[in-house]
């Protein structure tokens, strides 16, 4: 995956189908540990890489932003999902799904995750 797409498809390797496959095996895997881990985690995945853009790459300032920002996201969520089905509510990890979920797959096709892009 080191190597350019013309040098891998004059290997032989199939690129975009390989690409595909690895970003389905992405998903694959996210939501295998979401579903055992809970969705709660996606603030791992968002607000770090949101931090990095707001306040740069030095972690005396991303620690403490991101500890903050995690804190007010996953406040706003909560409080979304007991306002949007009045006199019920929905759960924070079901609001905090639909944040993280598109977000994972935005940063998985611009390769922000190790290398990882989808053609």
């Amino acid at each position: 995956m080191k190597l350019g797409d013309q040098q891998l498809a004059g290997v032989g390797v199939p690129v975009t189908a390989m690409r595909w496959w690895l970003l389905a095996l992405v998903i694959y895997l996210t939501c295998g540990v979401t579903a055992v881990i809970g969705t709660i985690p996606f603030m791992g995945i968002v607000i770090p890489n949101i931090g990095r853009r707001v306040v740069g790459h030095d972690y005396q300032t991303l620690i403490p932003f991101s500890m903050l920002s995690g804190a007010w996201l996953l406040l706003i969520a909560d409080t979304v999902g007991r306002l949007v089905v009045l006199p019920s509510e929905l759960a924070a990890a079901s609001i905090m799904t639909v944040i993280g979920g598109p977000f994972l797959v935005i940063m998985l096709q611009r390769g922000a995750i190790h290398g990882i892009k989808a053609s």
